[in-house]
Parts: structure tokens; C-alpha cells; sequence
């Protein structure tokens, strides 16, 4: 009966859902280098630290969070549900259709 009343209330059209692989693949490098000005906030002489790349994994995530920043902007009456599902050996759903979970 819930589904029932949540698919008339919000169409298919209004539903995407992320399916993130978690999988060991998405653990090597993007070879994406994040950038850290430290000149500033240490004197002359310090030790420059060792560069940081992102994974793919954080790669797909920040992705995905900038697709729900961008929607529930154009969005804001939260009319467009977003639903997120992680799979590694076994699917993993991480919220559910529900307007409090998005």
C-alpha cells in the first residue's frame, strides 16, 4: 500500500538511483592530485608534504553528492528522490525512498 501511494505521489521520473561499486577496482588511484597551499601557514624551511590522490571510489562519491547538490537546488520542494545503492560482493541499499531520507 506505501508503494502504492509513494508511486503516485512521485513518478518514476522523479527517482534516480545511484548503484556505487565498491568493488577493489575503485580503490586505485584517479590520478587526480589534490592541491594544498600550506606556503602560508608554515615558516621557511618545512618539509613539503607527500602528494594526496583521490581514489576512483572518492571519485564516484563526490560525484554523486554533487548530482543531489545540484538537483535539490533546481529542486528545492524535494520532489526529486534520490536513492543510493553500494555493491561490493552483495548489494548494500543505504536509504530508502522516503522524503526524511534525502
Amino acid at each position: 500500500m506505501a508503494s502504492l501511494i509513494n508511486q503516485q505521489m512521485y513518478p518514476p521520473s522523479h527517482k534516480t538511483v545511484f548503484v556505487l561499486d565498491h568493488t577493489p577496482y575503485f580503490g586505485i588511484s584517479s590520478e587526480e592530485l589534490l592541491e594544498f597551499d600550506f606556503t602560508k601557514a608554515r615558516g621557511p624551511g618545512f618539509i613539503p608534504l607527500a602528494p594526496i590522490v583521490k581514489s576512483l571510489w572518492t571519485c564516484i562519491v563526490e560525484a554523486a553528492l554533487e548530482y543531489c547538490r545540484a538537483v535539490w537546488d533546481i529542486f528545492p520542494q524535494h520532489n526529486k528522490l534520490i536513492r543510493f545503492v553500494v555493491s561490493d560482493t552483495q548489494a548494500h541499499i543505504l536509504n530508502e525512498w522516503s522524503t526524511s531520507q534525502q
